[in-house]
């Protein structure tokens, strides 16, 4: 394969690799064929980041590149890449590739672990996974897994969201278990991407809103250093950023509890329901109590 250069503007994707303008639900699971996408680019990803998306690539046979911030390396099959959200990441694919891809949303993941940091500080960290004969979970174990979980996906069984829950917590922790002895350092990130990514986690555990300039000084930068890296990253100001993490956590309150359109504004510390009101409807295209009926 020849070598692929990372190109000088940084690709951001709020859905799936290609999909430009493409905005997914807070819930989201997809699993495809690494065929499906990649042969519709030239088996060639170009090196991009995904603010909310984890993703799950299982290699089963052919040859793999891996392009990060200042490498390029060949993976072996059968493996796992394990990309967390706002990590770089390109891969140039052989023609003969065989395997999948478990794309899962930031919210499914930490709905699935919510009381464990162990878990989650293992989940933060871009790993590549093989299995050497002496591992104790062997690579056929995890791939009856995926099998189970793309059952469950394009059926119509009962109970299949619990179902479905069950098999991705059990594929997380068997990732767990074999990343908390990984090597971390598998793909450096830059500075820029570092700052992004902590400023997301910060967003993410908040449990109070908190001003800009507030959260910019516990990353250590400016607020309008801050707002740079985000336009730089995802093409967004910090603004537009807090904005679309807030309307998630109203999506959730909608859509799980029986709090009143201002008591969501009043949790999360918008001034005037109706302001809370616009920007919910400019992120999401719907009012909320347009929302919460849909989701009932």
């Amino acid at each position: 394969m020849d070598t692929i250069r990372t190109s000088p503007k940084l690709r951001h994707y709020e859905g799936l690799y290609g999909d430009i303008s493409h905005k997914l639900d807070a819930e989201y699971v997809f699993l495809e064929a690494i065929e499906t996408r990649s042969k519709g680019f030239d088996w060639v990803i170009y090196p991009h980041i995904h603010s909310h998306l984890y993703q799950l690539f299982f290699i089963e046979s052919g040859s793999v590149k891996f392009i990060g911030i200042s490498q390029e390396t060949s993976i072996e099959a059968p493996c796992i890449l394990f990309v967390p959200p706002s990590s770089l990441h390109g891969l140039h694919y052989s023609t003969d590739v065989n395997g999948q891809i478990l794309t899962l949303s930031d919210y499914v993941v930490e709905m699935l672990f919510p009381q464990s940091s162990a878990v989650m500080m293992v989940l933060e960290k871009l790993q590549l996974i093989s299995f050497p004969e002496e591992k104790s979970i062997n690579f056929d174990e995890v791939m009856n897994l995926i099998r189970t979980a793309s059952h469950e996906l394009f059926s119509d069984h009962a109970e299949k969201k619990l179902m479905l829950e069950a098999v991705l917590k059990r594929l997380l922790l068997i990732i767990y278990r074999i990343g908390k002895n990984n090597d971390a350092n598998f793909s450096k990130q830059n500075k820029s991407l570092d700052y992004y990514a902590r400023f997301q986690k910060m967003l993410k555990n908040e449990n109070q809103t908190r001003r800009i300039p507030s959260l910019a000084k516990d990353i250590g930068i400016t607020p309008a250093h801050l707002n740079r890296i985000c336009r730089k990253v995802s093409g967004k100001s910090t603004l537009t950023i807090v904005h679309e993490v807030l309307i998630q956590k109203a999506q959730n309150y909608l859509a799980h509890t029986s709090y009143s359109v201002s008591e969501i504004a009043y949790l999360l510390k918008f001034e005037y329901q109706n302001h809370f009101a616009r920007v919910f409807k400019k992120i999401t295209g719907v009012a909320p109590l347009e929302y919460r009926r849909s989701r009932r």
